[in-house]
């Protein structure tokens, strides 16, 4: 198995992360074999599963036939998982192929909150509505455009409230960063809309003009 970064990773230090080796015992069921614990530097072990090289880990001699295993064609199928660090999101898991055969790779990406609040400056209490509000994501944070960018989630708000939306990725796969932004959807009739636009967060402002 193969531990992978985001490009935009730019720290070379990253949190250890447990790849487990599971064998199917049933349909959609999976039992833990053993787990090895990456960390970027090679283990000096004479157990069959270890980080052979930094951010490579092996499982060696595993039984063709596991006993208590479920079989198929007489094999038992064996498939490796991985346990997310803390501060991070998975971006992919590549599972082997023709290619790349018995080998998965995991690649993660740091990952970010995004809070949008909502505000009414209304004379009475009333003309306050729930509002749709949607978070968008682009990699050109001086062109925002939400006819084209990415739509993430969508939240209703009520009042003057706010959500947060977490465990964001930080950055798009080619390591591009991502700016995340928010938009009330529709806009009210009767009320100037107003963005106040962070790295952390959108506000909404919806003002009265009747």
């Amino acid at each position: 198995a193969l531990k992978e970064w985001n490009p935009g990773e730019t720290d070379d230090e990253h949190p250890s992360v447990d790849l487990t080796l599971e064998y199917q015992v049933g349909k959609d069921a999976w039992e833990p074999l053993c787990t090895v614990t990456v960390n970027g530097e090679a283990d000096t072990t004479t157990r069959p599963y270890y980080e052979y090289e930094p951010w490579r880990a092996v499982w060696a001699d595993l039984p063709v036939a596991l006993p208590g295993s479920m079989l198929i064609d007489g094999k038992t199928q064996y498939r490796v998982v991985e346990t997310v660090p803390d501060g991070y999101v998975q971006e992919s898991a590549e599972k082997p192929s023709a290619e790349n055969e018995n080998t998965y790779t995991f690649t993660n990406v740091e990952a970010v909150n995004f809070t949008v609040t909502k505000r009414w400056h209304v004379e009475e209490q009333s003309e306050i509505q729930t509002v749709t509000v949607r978070l968008y994501r682009t990699t050109n944070a001086q062109e925002k455009n939400p006819d084209v960018d990415v739509k993430v989630a969508t939240v209703d708000l009520t009042g003057n409230s706010s959500h947060t939306f977490r465990n964001l990725p930080k950055y798009a796969p080619d390591g591009n960063l991502y700016t995340y932004y928010a938009r009330e959807t529709p806009e009210w009739d009767g009320y100037d809309v107003y963005y106040s636009d962070e790295v952390g967060g959108t506000t909404i402002r919806n003002v009265g003009t009747t």
